[in-house]
């Protein structure tokens, strides 16, 4: 079962979603209201998405050998493809 709470962001834009805790993983994510997932937080590390859900920034295990990495994609490249290519 996993532990929620609901949020809304006021600023430039409006943002509403959820926070969860996946208790067979131990992921934490956030999660806006259409399903569209914005960051989680792993045992493999962090990943930061835009709010199209496109995957940016990635800090934490590289997603094909582990080793620790910082890694921000250019605008429109998801960073998780790009690094496991």
């Amino acid at each position: 079962m996993a532990i929620e709470k609901t949020w809304s962001n006021e600023g430039q834009q409006i943002i509403r979603g959820r926070q969860y805790i996946v208790d067979e993983s131990g992921t934490i994510a956030v999660q806006k209201d259409d399903g569209t997932k914005l960051a989680d937080l792993s045992k493999d590390g962090f990943t930061f998405s835009e709010t199209s859900g496109l995957r940016r920034i990635r800090i934490g295990a590289h997603p094909t050998d582990g080793h620790v990495i910082e890694a921000i994609s250019d605008p429109g490249i998801d960073v998780i493809n790009e690094l496991s290519s």
